[in-house]
C-alpha cells in the first residue's frame, strides 16, 4: 500500500481535528469539551447532509471529496464524522475519571492513529494479523502516541497506555473507538 495525497490530507485533518477538540478539554475543561465536541458533530451531520443535497457548500464539498476514501463517498465525510462522534463518546465515558484520562485517551487516537496510517502506508511492509495494518505503521503509531502521553504521565505508564491502545488498533471493530478505550482503561489502571 502507498500513501497517497489523498489519505496524506484525510490523516492530517484527523490529527488537527483531534488535537483541537483534545486542546479544548484541556483547555476549557470536560464538560465544555464535550459540549464542543459534540456541536462539531452537529455541523459535521449538518454539513455532510448539505454536501450530499449540493446546497451551496460547494467548495466544502470538493475539499472532503479530495480526502474522502472512495468506498466512504455515500455519506460525505464518513471517516471524520465517525472519528468526530467517537470523541465526545471517549470524553463520556471516562467524564468521572481524572482530566488527564480523558486527554490521554484522546491523544492515543488523534496521534497515535494518525501516524499509524501515515507510516503504515508510507513505509509498512510487515502485515499484522492477516489486515491491511502493518507493524511499521502499529509501531509509529506507538511512538507517537508514547511521545504525546508524556506530556502528560511517567514514561511506564504513558508506554503501556501507547502500546496498549494502538494494539486495540487491530481488534475486529472501529479503531475510532477501540483505540481510545483500551488506552483510557489503562491510564485508570496505572
Amino acid at each position: 500500500m502507498t500513501l497517497s495525497l489523498r489519505e496524506f490530507s484525510r490523516q492530517i485533518v484527523h490529527l488537527l481535528l483531534g488535537l483541537l477538540l483534545t486542546a479544548i478539554v484541556y483547555f476549557f475543561g470536560k464538560y465544555n469539551g464535550l459540549l464542543a465536541a459534540s456541536a462539531v458533530l452537529a455541523l459535521g451531520f449538518f454539513l455532510s447532509f448539505a454536501i450530499s443535497r449540493k446546497a451551496g457548500v460547494k467548495a466544502l464539498g470538493k475539499f472532503v471529496k479530495q480526502v474522502e476514501r472512495r468506498h466512504e463517498r455515500k455519506l460525505p465525510g464518513k471517516g471524520a464524522l465517525v472519528f468526530l462522534l467517537a470523541i465526545p463518546i471517549i470524553i463520556a465515558l471516562f467524564y468521572a475519571f481524572p482530566l488527564k484520562v480523558v486527554l490521554g485517551a484522546l491523544l492515543v487516537l488523534s496521534v497515535g492513529d494518525a501516524f499509524s496510517a501515515i507510516f503504515g502506508m508510507a513505509f509498512g511492509k510487515t502485515r499484522l494479523f492477516g489486515s491491511k495494518r502493518t507493524l511499521e505503521g502499529t509501531i509509529a503509531g506507538i511512538i507517537a502516541s508514547f511521545l504525546a502521553l508524556l506530556l502528560l504521565f511517567a514514561p511506564l505508564t504513558a508506554f503501556a497506555a501507547a502500546l496498549l491502545g494502538m494494539l486495540a488498533e487491530h481488534l475486529p471493530f472501529d479503531d475510532n473507538f477501540t483505540i481510545p478505550i483500551v488506552a483510557g482503561v489503562v491510564l485508570i489502571i496505572l
